[in-house]
C-alpha cells in the first residue's frame, strides 16, 4: 500500500500535535482529555524523530501490542515519513515559494506552495483536523528550525471532495492573516493550467525525511523527477493504479530518489510553474512513482478563494 506521503491504506488518518505524523492521527471523537496517568498501559508508537504515529496496549515488562498496520513496513508509519531521499540541498532562496506548515510549537509537519499574498496551496491529508489556533506557515526559510518568517492563518480550506482512504482531491488552501511580504526570499508561484504528460523534467522539495528510518532535513532539499503518463504510473505503482485518479499526476520510479513523508503539500514544479502537490507514494524512493495532485485539474477550485 502507498502511504500519503505518507499514504495510503485504509486506515488513513491524519494529523497530530506533534508534527509530520500528523497523517496518521487516528484520533479520538467526542472524548475526553484524560488525567496524568489514568490509563498506565497506554503507550506511543513514534518515529526516531519523535513524531507520534500510532497506540499501543503494554501487555508485560518487555511487549507492546499494536495493530499490524502501523508496524508494517509499507503501513500507517510511513505515512508521516515523506521526504526527500537522493536529493539535493537547496541555496537559500532558491525556492521561494516554498512553504513549512507548522504546529504552534513551531514543529514543521508538511510543506506547501505560495500561490499569492494571503494564500498557500497544500495537501488536504495535511490540513484536516488541523484549526488556525494551532498551525502556523512559516515562509522564505531554509533551515527547517530557525529564520523564515511566522504568518499565522485565518482560514483553512480542504477540498470538499477530499477523501482519507483513496486520498483523491488531496488539496487544500490556507489563508494568511496579514499579507505576505514579497523578498528575494518569499515569491509566490504560478499555478499550472495546462495538463502535463511524461517525459517532463520537474523538481519537488520539502523538509521531509532524507532517509528511511532517519530523520527531517536540517535544511531545504529538492530532488529533479521525470513526470510520467498517467497510464505509465498505474502499471507501475505495485498494484494500486486504481488510486491513481485523472486529477493525479505521477513523477519519479528511480531507486534511491524521491519524495516521501514530511514534504506532504509541497510543490512539484515545472518551467517555474506550480504543477503538483505531493500527495502519497510506496514509502520511500523504493522505484515506484510518487503521486501529486495535479494542479491544473484543481486550478479553478483553488482560485475560486482567491
Amino acid at each position: 500500500l502507498p502511504t500519503p506521503h505518507d499514504f495510503i491504506s485504509a486506515v488513513w488518518h491524519l494529523q497530530n500535535e506533534v508534527g509530520v505524523t500528523e497523517y496518521a492521527e487516528n484520533f479520538i471523537v467526542g472524548g475526553n482529555t484524560a488525567s496524568p496517568g489514568q490509563f498506565p498501559y497506554q503507550a506511543s508508537l513514534r518515529t526516531s524523530a519523535n513524531a507520534h504515529f500510532c497506540g499501543g496496549s503494554i501487555a508485560n515488562n518487555r511487549w507492546i501490542v499494536s495493530a499490524a498496520h502501523c508496524t508494517n513496513e509499507v503501513g500507517v508509519t510511513e505515512y508521516a515519513e515523506n521526504f526527500i531521499v537522493g536529493g539535493n540541498t537547496a541555496s537559500p532562496g532558491q525556492f521561494p515559494y516554498q512553504a513549512s506548515l507548522r504546529t504552534s510549537a513551531n514543529a514543521h509537519f508538511c510543506g506547501g506552495s505560495i500561490a499569492n499574498n494571503r494564500w498557500i496551496v497544500s495537501a488536504a491529508h495535511c490540513t484536516v483536523g488541523r484549526t488556525t489556533g494551532n498551525t502556523v506557515v512559516v515562509l522564505g526559510a531554509h533551515s527547517r528550525t530557525a529564520g523564515g518568517t511566522t504568518h499565522q492563518l485565518s482560514r483553512i480550506v480542504n477540498h470538499p471532495q477530499y477523501n482519507a482512504n483513496t486520498i483523491a482531491n488531496d488539496v487544500s488552501v490556507v489563508q494568511t492573516t496579514n499579507a505576505i511580504v514579497f523578498t528575494n526570499l518569499i515569491q509566490p508561484i504560478p499555478l499550472g493550467s495546462n495538463h502535463i504528460g511524461g517525459g517532463v523534467t520537474a523538481v519537488a522539495s520539502g523538509w521531509g525525511l532524507t532517509s528511511s528510518p532517519g530523520s527531517l532535513a536540517a535544511n531545504l532539499q529538492f530532488v529533479h523527477v521525470q513526470t510520467l503518463t498517467n497510464a505509465n504510473c498505474r502499471n507501475n505503482i505495485g498494484g494500486n493504479g486504481a488510486l491513481v485518479f485523472d486529477h493525479k499526476i505521477c513523477a519519479g520510479g528511480v531507486v534511491g530518489q524521491g519524495v516521501c513523508t514530511a514534504d506532504s503539500g509541497g510543490p512539484l514544479a515545472a518551467g517555474n510553474t506550480c504543477i503538483g502537490i505531493v500527495s502519497w507514494g510506496i514509502p520511500c524512493a523504493r522505484g515506484f512513482p510518487d503521486v501529486y495532485d495535479r494542479v491544473s485539474s484543481h486550478r479553478n477550485w483553488i482560485v475560486g478563494h482567491f
